[in-house]
């Protein structure tokens, strides 16, 4: 009994040992179930708030799922796409099918499609547009151009349609493509018929064939410095980067009128006091001082009007461009040094078959240009 007594005293020492822990777990129990308590009533707030979206939500999802069954409800099932595809083999590749989808478009794009398709008469005509990289003048683009008429070509007899290719980059690249293959006739004709008009002008043979000469060395240097200034991808003038045939054409014929003015003063005069005194060193010296001034004064006031327009952009700015430096050349170089200056080593041949009226003798000087019994004029070269 009193060993059970003393077992039952130590018991009594751990009883109160655990019910003091329990105490204090009871503490932290009730701590943990007020935190627990206020979140769910956080979580009760949330709940009561999202209600109204979740109601949107299930009614979004509603509406699409009607929208859906509708959708579905207007396809055709896989047997019926047969059964359409076995009674009308050919209406998946007919055009047709794929003109009413675009006739049936919304009014926007339809109004699109009608730039390509002419929907108003039912698809009866339709256009490609094709965009070429390059320029119009380039030898990629004149490729392209010729592959597209080949493939419009085999498209109308393939089908049995009416196709042509158009438009105004095909007309601009046919045009270049035609001015260009006429270039070279026009110049050695537009030079021919000058020259025999010299020949007939002057009655002789070898002065107009060197003026020719001339002025095609003329038009060479203009184009030559035209195209330092006007082609490029960026070019000091500005402009597409390129220079069109027809303005070469126009350009040279220009170049052609103007120089041949200038020069034919000088060697009509030349001519008549060759055909007088039969000097022609004399003759040229004395053309050159008579005819001068009027020439170099009629090309400054040419370049001065043209200026102008060079600048107001009313004219093709490349081709006035080229008639001021062709001027310039012609006034500057040609006519008083080069052109003096085969006519002075040609000597008296220059004027073949034209033969003077008076033989000239060394010792004789030559008449002056003014009339009998008037003083001879002075001028000065300018």
């Amino acid at each position: 009994l009193a060993a059970g007594i003393g077992r039952l005293a130590g018991g009594g020492g751990q009883l109160t040992d655990g019910l003091t822990q329990l105490r204090d777990g009871a503490g932290q129990l009730a701590a943990g179930l007020g935190l627990l308590t206020g979140g769910a009533g956080e979580l009760a707030g949330g709940l009561s708030g999202g209600v109204p979206k979740v109601g949107e939500l299930a009614g979004g999802l509603g509406l699409m799922e009607s929208g859906v069954a509708k959708f579905r409800g207007s396809l055709p099932s896989t047997e019926d796409l047969e059964r359409l595809q076995a009674q009308a083999p050919g209406l998946f590749d007919s055009g047709y099918f794929v003109l009413s989808a675009v006739d049936g478009a919304q009014p926007a794009s339809r109004n699109q499609a009608t730039f390509a398709v002419n929907l108003e008469r039912g698809g009866n005509a339709g256009q490609i547009t094709v965009i070429p990289r390059y320029a119009s003048s380039t030898e990629t683009t004149q490729a392209l151009g010729e592959d597209l008429a080949r493939r419009t070509q085999a498209f109308a007899r393939q089908s049995g349609m009416t196709a042509v290719l158009g438009g105004p980059a095909g007309e601009l690249a046919d045009f270049e493509s035609s001015i260009s293959s006429d270039i070279w006739p026009v110049v050695v004709g537009l030079a021919i018929a000058v020259t025999l008009i010299l020949m007939i002008a002057l009655r002789s043979v070898l002065v107009p064939l060197v003026t020719v000469a001339f002025n095609l060395l003329t038009a060479a240097a203009t184009f030559g410095v035209v195209t330092l200034l006007t082609t490029g991808e960026d070019p000091l003038l500005g402009g597409p980067g390129y220079i069109d045939a027809l303005q070469v054409i126009e350009t040279f014929a220009a170049i052609f009128g103007i120089a041949l003015v200038y020069e034919l003063v000088l060697l009509y005069r030349t001519r008549e006091l060759f055909v007088r005194t039969g000097r022609s060193h004399e003759a040229l010296a004395q053309g050159l001082r008579e005819t001068a001034g009027a020439a170099t004064g009629a090309a400054v006031v040419m370049i001065a009007a043209i200026v102008p327009f060079a600048l107001s952009g009313l004219f093709n700015l490349r081709l006035t461009v080229g008639l001021a430096i062709a001027i310039l050349l012609d006034a500057l170089i040609v006519r008083p040094v080069l052109l003096p200056a085969a006519v002075e080593i040609l000597g008296s041949r220059a004027w073949w078959p034209t033969k003077p009226h008076a033989h000239p003798r060394p010792d004789v000087p030559a008449p002056p240009s003014g009339k009998e019994g008037h003083a001879p004029r002075v001028s000065t070269p300018v």
